[in-house]
Formats: structure tokens, sequence, C-alpha cells
């Protein structure tokens, strides 16, 4: 659960942005979703958002105009 302890260390915003159809986020949000990440799912700080995209590394134009947007829209709250 190094993950799960990671994450409750944090104590600035995290955004976790997933794939949806990758399998490396299919198998983190089966954890995300299980009873060990209870307490961070209710944390305000982690946010997870996903894309409908099987890309891991967000290839496609659209996962990557998505991914910018993420990551533009995060660094404008910082």
């Amino acid at each position: 659960m190094r993950l799960r302890d990671a994450l409750s260390g944090l104590t600035e915003n995290a955004d976790i942005l997933l794939a949806k159809r990758d399998s490396t986020a299919r198998t983190f949000l089966a954890a995300w979703n299980s009873a060990n990440f209870e307490p961070l799912r209710h944390n305000s700080n982690i946010t997870v958002d996903s894309l409908d995209s099987a890309s891991h590394s967000f290839a496609d134009a659209v996962a990557k105009n998505w991914l910018t947007d993420k990551i533009l829209d995060a660094l404008r709250k910082a």
C-alpha cells in the first residue's frame, strides 16, 4: 500500500489523470475504489479525472488536448 501511504502524506492538491481504458489506469481505479483507499476518496485535495481512452501516454490528438488542458488548469490554480 505504498501508493496509499504516499497519497496520505500529501498536503497540496493532487490531480490524478487517467486514460480510462488503459490497463494501468484500470488497475489503479480498482485499488482506488477498494476499502484500502476509502479515506483518500474523501480527501478534497485529491481529484481523479479520466478520459475515455486506451492511450497510456495520451498519444492521440484528443487525448493530448485533454491532457494539455488539465495540466494548464492545474498550473493556473497553483
